[in-house]
């Protein structure tokens, strides 16, 4: 993964890139007994498939429909499940494919919200009881797919992935006094 200090600036072609048709992907297995409810994930991104052609999972653990938990996109926007629809939040998106956005999941025991460039852009209540899979310890999670089907089509750069702390959108970014637009923190400011 790339982090703040040696990935590219944003507007650049760089990052990490995910190609549909070579159905790319990456996995890493959460080695600690994490905090499966209290989480936050922060990642720019580039889609490069006009936000067509069914979704495309930013972050899957679990398996593949069942027992499972994802972040990702659609033509529709943003959005959160759980375990086979047991719960999930839907965002619309205002973003147009091939610019970069960054999106921030803010996961906490009882809610679940989604911003998109520091805007709040869904949130929702959840049930305490919910199935939980993003951070448990042991489970493989799978970056730019679910394990074999729903792959990414474009760039993630930025990433961060927040054990235990359901953090604001000012943690990773801020708005540009120039140009008024939402832009990444850098590494060493990113607390």
């Amino acid at each position: 993964f790339k982090t703040s200090s040696d990935a590219p600036d944003i507007g650049a072609t760089g990052g990490l890139r995910f190609d549909k048709t070579r159905s790319t992907k990456l996995n890493n297995t959460n080695d600690s007994e994490a905090n499966p409810t209290t989480w936050t994930i922060s990642v720019w991104l580039k889609d490069t498939s006009d936000f067509s052609g069914g979704a495309n999972a930013l972050i899957q653990a679990g398996g593949a429909q069942a027992n499972a938990e994802n972040v990702g996109f659609n033509i529709n926007g943003f959005f959160w499940n759980t375990s086979n629809g047991q719960d999930s939040l839907q965002a619309t998106n205002g973003q147009s494919a091939n610019e970069w956005v960054n999106v921030v999941f803010q996961s906490t025991d009882t809610s679940f919200k989604i911003y998109e460039n520091g805007t709040e852009i869904a949130s929702k209540t959840i049930s305490s009881d919910l199935n939980r899979y993003l951070n448990v310890g042991g489970q493989v999670r799978t970056l730019g797919a679910q394990p074999s089907q729903e792959f990414m089509n474009g760039y993630l750069s930025e990433y961060y992935f927040v054990d235990g702390q359901a953090l604001e959108p000012s943690v990773f970014g801020n708005t540009n006094n120039d140009t008024q637009s939402w832009v990444p923190k850098s590494g060493t400011d990113v607390k």
